[in-house]
């Protein structure tokens, strides 16, 4: 098991509450934890609030927890990232985390979390922060609603368009990048067609991985995602 891998005793799920509430899913991951299991964390609402995610901290901290195990779309990926930081600021030590997602919106491959304060984005960024592990079964995507899993799909793409027009992406990357273009655009009808294939959507979340391929920059070779206005 991953946790021991990372000599972790107890883990926090951190998720949303539709999978908490309206599926398996939660409640099989909390099975295969066992005693491993902490608590589980489901106030974690679209777009990450910081409310939700200061809540998080403190069920973390209450729980014993060692090691957060997040479940869903980017709000929860990207919320345990939060949490992480908020950690190291009161605590001086990042937490580790395992990303498990469910949509195809990539979150679990970058450094990057975003969050909502005030009722505007902002978010934190560093190396620490990226999941230490990434689960990506394609079962526990069953259950995600179409319109979100062919709608984040579609931001894969636009993941993958970035990293060819990007200066200073490194060449297998672009080369990624093509690759899960021809897969997207394949299997996200092929999806459409057929919600509950299996195969087809694990090649969706390997697409995923593929559009947003993590790699390091160097500080002066740095490129934003999004349009750019020179």
């Amino acid at each position: 098991m991953l946790m021991d891998r990372f000599s972790a005793k107890r883990a926090m799920i951190l998720t949303g509450k539709s999978l908490k509430t309206k599926t398996d899913v939660i409640k099989n991951i909390e099975k295969l934890l066992g005693d491993k299991h902490a608590v589980t964390f489901s106030e974690i609402g679209q777009h990450a609030p910081v409310e939700g995610i200061e809540d998080g901290l403190k069920a973390f901290t209450d729980s014993g927890a060692d090691i957060i195990i997040s479940v869903g779309g980017g709000s929860p990926i990207d919320s345990a990232k939060v949490i992480s930081s908020l950690h190291n600021d009161k605590h001086g030590s990042f937490i580790k985390s395992i990303a498990v997602p469910t949509t195809l919106a990539a979150a679990e491959f970058t450094m990057n979390g975003g969050y909502t304060k005030d009722k505007k984005k902002t978010g934190v960024a560093g190396p620490e922060l990226v999941p230490a592990a990434v689960i990506l079964d394609a079962e526990l995507s069953l259950s995600t609603p179409e319109k979100l899993w062919l709608s984040t799909g579609m931001r894969a793409v636009d993941h993958a368009v970035e990293a060819l027009y990007r200066p200073h992406v490194p060449p297998p990357v672009k080369v990624l990048a093509y690759a899960a273009v021809v897969t997207l655009f394949k299997e996200l009808r092929a999806c459409k067609a057929n919600p509950k294939d299996v195969e087809t959507r694990q090649a969706l979340q390997i697409a995923a991985w593929e559009s947003l391929f993590p790699y390091k920059q160097e500080a002066d070779a740095k490129s934003t995602l999004g349009l750019r206005y020179d």
